[in-house]
C-alpha cells in the first residue's frame, strides 16, 4: 500500500521514529536546515541528507511543549512527568520516554516533545569563527574525523614539503616523533613524550633549545615598530596545562617582566626593579618596596627551604665590603638541627622560639621548669621589664584564652590596665575578680572601693592566710608612724602552729577595743593586763560586765543551747546576783538568787524552795514559815525533820545524816555517814551500803549477809529464790535453786521436776511441752544450717535465723504469707520485699508557714557537680562489708559544706579511748567495780540527700527556663 510521507517546514524539526512506519519517509523543507529522514530496520531515525551547514548543531535541543498545550492527534514523547497524568490523554504509561498520540490537553506540570533529537551518522559542517570543520554525530556527541597518511621522510627530503622547496618541511624522524627541517637540516624535534627540541634531536624537557659550540642561546620575543623601542609592546612565553583556562606565561610589557600561572598574574619585576609577588600594584612603603608579596587579601607566605641540620635565614645587612657581621646586622634565622627560630639585632640573637614553642627574649635556654612558654631576660641583667603601651585613654593588658569563639573564650583570664581611670583589674572565667584603683585601693568582687581593701559579692566570702607547713599564719595590723609591722608596736591576728587563734596588740598601750554602731560606740575592751570589760573601760577585775541589766528580759549573760529554745542567764540587778534558766519567754523555771542583804534563794517552777539566810541557816520548804532553829532545817510539819548533827552516838562520832520521827529508839531508822549508809528497824541493822557501793542485807559484811549485791553487778544469795504469788496453784511456783538452775512450775530443786527449766550445769533450756507465745514461739526447731526462732501467727510466719544459708547469705528476719516468702532482711544489710515499701514524708501545706520562693540553685548545683568524686570506703566507714567493697560515685561532705553549708549534718558517735581507772576486784577475784575509759568524740559528717534532690529540682527548673528563653529568642 502507498505510504504518505511526513512533511514539516519548521527549522531543525525531525520526526519521532516510533511514530513512523517502516519505509516511510519524512521531509523537512525548511530553507535553513532541510533534511530527508527514514526509519531503519533497528527502528532508529536516519538522516539521508543533506549535510547541515552552520554555526549551531542541528536540532541540538528538541523543542518542548507544556502538558497544558497538547494538540489532539499529534505524536509526542514524554520529557518530564511532573504532576501531569499523561495516561489520561493517550499515554500507555506516565514515564519519561513514552511516545503517544495526544487525545487532548492535561493539567499540572510536565513537558513533552513532538520531534526527535540528533541521530547517529548525521553530518554537520561547523562554520564557527569562519573555520570549516566537518563533524559526525556518533550517538553521544559530535566528532571530527580527519587523518592523512604520509611516508616517514627525512631531513633532506621531508614527507610534507611546500612547492618546489623539497628539503624544507615535516617528516617522521623516529617512531612517534616529528621533526621540522629547513634547507635539509633538522631544526625542531617533537618526541613521543611531547618534548620539543630546537637544535636538539633528543630533548629531555618539554622545550629544549641547544646551540652548538660556545655561541649564546637565547629566546627572543620582540615586536616591530617604533613603540617597541620604548618597551610599550607586550612579548610573552605562555605555558598551558589542560584547557586554555589554566595557563602560565612570562611576558615583557612596558619595561616590566610579568609572570602568570593558572591564567592569573603571580609575579612581576617592574621598571624600577621591584619584585611583586601575588600583586601588580605596589602597596609597600617607598623605603621597603623592593619585594612585596600579596595584594592585601588572602593568605600569603615566603618559604626558605634548608638542610635538616642547617640554618634558614632572612638577613638584613649594611656591609659595604660584603664581609663581617654587618652582612647580617639584623636577621630572622631558623636552625633546623634543633628546630629553633631566632630574631637578631646588631648580629646578636634577641628573641628565640625553641622547638617546644617556648619564647625566649634576651635568652635562649630553658630553665629546669617546664611549661615556660615565654621567658624574658637573662641572669646577667640588672633589670628586665615588659611594657604594654597605649594612649592616655586606652587599655592595655595580658589575655589568657582557651578558645576562639565569639564568647569570652578569648579572654577567660586577663590582667588589664585602664589609662583613662588609672586602675588595674584582673579577670577569671571572663569576669572581673580583683581591681586596684588609682588610689591604691584593692577590691575583690567590687569595682568601687571606699577602703584600702574590700571583698564583696553575693553569698559567703572568705579571706585565707594559710601556711602549708604548720608554721602558723598571721594578719599584721600596724597603724603607727612607719607602719612597717616590725618591732613591738603592731597588732596581729594569728593562727599558730598549735592550732590556736591569737589576737594580740604589741604596742605600748596594748589594749584591744571592740566597737560598733555608726557612732563607733565601744562595747568591749581587753586591757594590757588581760582584764576584759564589756560596757566598762576601766576594769577592776579579770572580767567586768556593765550595763542596764534586769532579772529576766535583759540579763548580763544569757546562755543558749543551739536550736533548743531553753535558756539560762546570769544577771546583776541592784547588787543582787541571779542565776536562772527557762524558756525563750524570759520566765524563769529555776533560779539561784544571791541578795545584796546576805541571803541566798533557790527556786524551781519560778517558786522559791530553799533559802540560806544571813546567819547561815538552810531553810527548805516554805521560807516564810520556817522554824530556823537548826543549821539545816527541812520541815513539813512539827515532827518530821532532817538535821545535820555530829554527835549521834548510834552513827558514830562522824559527820552524818540521820532521819527519825521518834525519840525512843537506840538506833535511828536511817543513817548516812561519810563511809556508809545504814538502815535499821527497831534497834537492829537490816541493810548497809558500804563505801564501795556494795549492798548487804541481813548482815553488815559479805560474809555475814544473806544477800550481797556488789558494785560490779555480781550478787550472792545464801539460799534459793522462790517466786510464788497469792494465786499461784500449789506446786507451780518458780525458783532459782541453790544450784543456780532456773526452775518454773515446781517446788523441787530437781531440774526434771520443772515444767520449764534452765540447767546451770549444762545451760540447756527444757520444757515439758512446746513453749509458745500467742499462737506459738518455737525455739526447738533446727535446720541444716542452725537453730532458728519461729513466731507463727495464723498462716503468717516470722523467722529470725542468724546462721549462713545455702544461698550464701544470712537471714536475720523473714516473713511468709502461707507458704510464700514475702520479705526478708539479711545480715549483710540487704532487704527484699515482694510488695511495695512506703516511707512517710510529710509535705502538706497545712503543716507549713512562712512559705517563700527558693533562691536560685543552679550555681550551687554546678559547683557541687564539679566536686563529684569516685572513691572507696575504708574499714572505719559505718557501712556493711558488701557496701564497703564497692567503688562509689558521690560527694565529700566537707567539700560540699563549703559550697552549701546547709547540705550537711553531723552524725554523733563516740569511741572508747585510753583507760582512766582500772577495774576493782575483791579478795575472791570478783570484779566489784568496772574499769572506766576515756570517751572520745567520733562524730562524722553526712549529706542530706533530700536537700540535694531539692537543689537538683531547682537547677533543672532554671536550666529549663534558660532553654525556653533561648528557643524563644
Amino acid at each position: 500500500m502507498a505510504l504518505q510521507h511526513l512533511r514539516s517546514g519548521t527549522a531543525n524539526k525531525r520526526p519521532i521514529p516510533t511514530a513512523m512506519s517502516d519505509g516511510q519517509l519524512a521531509v523537512n523543507t525548511n530553507l535553513a536546515s532541510p533534511g530527508l529522514f527514514f526509519k531503519d530496520s533497528n527502528g532508529d531515525l536516519v538522516k539521508a541528507g543533506p549535510v547541515h551547514v552552520g554555526t549551531t548543531a542541528p536540532n541540538a535541543s528538541p523543542a518542548s511543549t507544556a502538558a497544558t498545550a497538547l494538540v489532539a492527534n499529534i505524536v509526542y514523547q514524554i520529557l518530564t512527568v511532573g504532576t501531569s497524568d499523561f495516561t489520561a490523554v493517550g499515554a500507555s504509561a506516565n514515564t519519561v520516554g513514552v511516545v503517544f498520540t495526544a487525545t487532548g490537553t492535561t493539567t499540572g506540570t510536565g513537558t513533552v516533545s513532538g520531534q526527535q533529537g540528533n541521530e547517529k551518522g548525521e553530518q554537520w559542517l561547523d562554520t564557527t569563527n569562519s573555520l570549516y570543520v566537518m563533524k559526525v554525530y556518533d550517538g553521544t556527541g559530535w566528532r571530527v574525523t580527519d587523518s592523512i597518511s604520509l611516508a616517514n621522510g627525512s631531513a633532506a627530503a621531508p614527507s610534507l614539503h611546500f612547492g618546489s622547496d623539497t628539503n624544507t618541511g615535516l617528516f617522521r624522524s623516529a617512531a612517534d616523533q616529528l621533526a621540522i627541517t629547513t634547507g635539509g637540516t633538522q631544526r625542531v624535534t617533537v618526541d613521543s613524550s611531547g618534548n620539543v627540541g630546537v637544535g636538539n634531536s633528543s630533548p629531555s624537557y618539554k622545550l629544549s633549545v641547544l646551540t652548538a659550540g660556545t655561541a649564546d642561546t637565547s629566546l627572543h620575543l620582540a615586536t616591530t615598530g617604533g613603540a617597541s623601542a620604548n618597551g610599550d609592546a607586550t612579548n610573552s612565553v605562555r605555558f598551558t596545562g589542560g584547557t586554555n583556562t589554566r595557563w602560565a606565561n612570562a611576558k615583557y610589557e612596558a619595561f616590566t617582566h610579568i609572570f602568570n600561572a593558572n591564567g592569573t598574574e603571580k609575579m612581576r619585576i617592574d621598571s624600577s626593579g621591584r619584585l611583586l609577588v601575588g600583586t601588580s600594584t605596589v602597596q609597600a612603603h617607598a623605603n621597603m618596596d623592593d619585594l612585596q608579596v600579596g595584594n592585601g587579601s588572602g593568605n600569603r607566605g615566603i618559604t626558605i627551604s634548608s638542610g635538616a641540620s642547617n640554618f634558614g635565614t632572612l638577613a638584613f645587612g649594611d656591609s659595604a665590603d660584603n664581609s663581617g657581621v654587618d652582612q647580617y646586622a639584623g636577621a630572622i634565622e631558623y636552625y633546623h638541627l634543633n628546630n629553633s627560630m631566632s630574631l637578631l639585632t646588631s648580629s646578636v640573637p634577641r628573641l628565640t622560639i625553641d622547638s617546644s614553642g617556648n619564647v625566649h627574649i634576651g635568652n635562649s635556654t630553658n630553665s629546669a621548669h617546664t611549661n615556660r612558654l615565654l621567658a624574658v631576660g637573662k641572669t646577667d641583667r640588672a633589670a628586665t621589664y615588659i611594657e604594654v603601651r597605649t594612649s592616655t585613654s586606652g587599655d592595655g593588658g595580658l589575655l589568657f584564652s582557651d578558645g576562639t569563639g565569639s564568647g569570652n573564650e578569648g579572654f577567660r583570664g586577663t590582667v588589664e590596665y585602664s589609662h583613662s581611670s588609672d586602675y588595674m583589674h584582673f579577670k577569671t572565667a571572663g569576669t572581673e575578680r580583683l581591681r586596684i584603683d588609682s588610689s591604691g585601693n584593692v577590691g575583690i568582687g567590687t569595682s568601687s572601693m571606699a577602703y584600702n581593701f574590700e571583698v564583696k559579692g553575693s553569698g559567703d566570702r572568705y579571706i585565707l592566710v594559710g601556711s602549708t607547713n604548720s608554721a602558723g599564719a598571721s594578719l599584721i595590723l600596724d597603724g603607727d608612724a612607719n607602719g612597717d609591722g616590725m618591732g613591738s608596736d603592731y597588732a596581729s591576728i594569728d593562727h599558730n602552729s598549735s592550732g590556736q587563734l591569737v589576737l594580740q596588740n604589741r604596742s605600748a598601750n596594748s589594749e584591744i577595743v571592740f566597737k560598733n554602731t555608726s557612732s563607733s560606740t565601744e562595747r568591749m575592751r581587753i586591757d594590757s593586763s588581760g582584764r576584759v570589760g564589756i560596757g566598762e573601760t576601766s576594769m577592776d577585775a579579770l572580767l567586768v560586765i556593765k550595763g542596764n541589766s534586769d532579772a529576766n528580759t535583759t540579763p548580763s549573760i544569757r546562755l543558749k543551747d543551739g536550736s533548743d529554745t531553753r535558756e539560762a542567764w546570769i544577771t546583776n540587778t541592784a547588787g543582787d546576783l541571779i542565776l536562772a534558766n527557762g524558756g525563750n519567754d524570759n520566765t524563769p523555771h529555776c533560779f539561784l538568787k544571791m541578795f545584796d542583804g546576805n541571803i541566798m534563794s533557790f527556786a524551781t517552777a519560778n517558786t522559791e524552795r530553799m533559802r540560806i539566810d544571813s546567819s547561815g541557816n538552810v531553810l527548805i520548804g516554805n521560807p516564810a514559815g520556817f522554824n530556823s532553829g537548826g543549821i539545816v532545817n527541812i520541815q513539813t510539819d512539827g515532827n518530821k525533820t532532817i538535821s545535820f548533827n555530829a554527835s549521834q552516838g548510834e552513827l558514830g562520832n562522824v559527820a552524818s545524816i540521820c532521819a527519825r520521827n521518834d525519840s525512843g529508839s537506840s538506833l535511828v531508822p536511817f543513817g548516812l555517814r561519810a563511809s556508809d549508809l545504814r538502815f535499821a528497824t527497831g534497834s537492829t541493822e537490816r541493810m548497809r551500803i558500804d563505801s564501795s557501793g556494795n549492798v548487804f542485807i541481813s548482815g553488815s559484811t559479805a560474809a555475814s549477809a544473806k544477800i550481797a549485791m556488789y558494785e560490779s553487778g555480781a550478787m550472792t544469795i545464801a539460799g534459793e529464790i522462790k517466786i510464788q504469788g497469792t494465786s499461784t496453784p500449789t506446786g507451780l511456783s518458780s525458783r532459782i535453786s541453790k544450784y543456780g538452775s532456773l526452775l518454773i512450775g515446781t517446788t523441787s530443786d530437781a531440774v526434771g521436776d520443772a515444767k520449764c527449766s534452765i540447767d546451770s550445769g549444762t545451760g540447756k533450756i527444757s520444757s515439758v511441752n512446746t513453749a509458745s507465745f500467742g499462737a506459738g514461739v518455737n525455739t526447738g526447731s533446727t535446720t541444716a544450717y542452725g537453730v532458728k526462732c519461729e513466731v507463727a501467727t495464723n498462716a503468717a510466719n516470722v523467722i529470725t535465723q542468724a546462721i549462713q544459708t545455702a544461698s550464701g547469705f544470712t537471714y536475720m528476719y523473714r516473713g511468709y504469707l502461707g507458704s510464700s516468702l514475702t520479705y526478708y532482711v539479711t545480715a549483710n544489710g540487704n532487704a527484699v520485699f515482694s510488695g511495695s515499701v512506703t516511707a512517710s514524708n510529710v509535705s502538706d501545706v497545712r503543716f507549713k508557714e512562712n512559705i517563700t520562693d527558693a533562691k536560685p540553685q543552679l550555681e550551687d548545683t554546678v559547683a557541687l557537680g564539679s566536686q563529684l568524686k569516685n572513691f572507696d570506703w575504708n574499714d572505719d566507714a559505718p557501712l556493711n562489708e558488701e557496701l564497703r567493697a564497692k567503688r562509689f560515685l558521690g560527694l565529700v561532705a566537707q567539700e560540699a559544706e563549703k559550697v552549701c553549708p546547709g547540705l550537711t549534718y553531723t552524725v554523733p558517735r563516740t569511741k572508747q579511748g585510753k583507760e582512766l581507772t582500772p577495774a576493782v576486784l575483791d579478795e575472791e577475784g570478783n570484779e566489784t567495780k568496772a574499769a572506766t575509759y576515756e570517751e572520745l568524740d567520733d562524730s562524722y559528717k553526712a549529706i542530706n540527700h533530700d536537700i540535694l534532690v531539692m537543689k537538683l529540682l531547682g537547677a533543672v527548673a532554671e536550666l529549663s527556663a534558660k532553654v525556653a528563653a533561648l528557643e524563644a529568642g
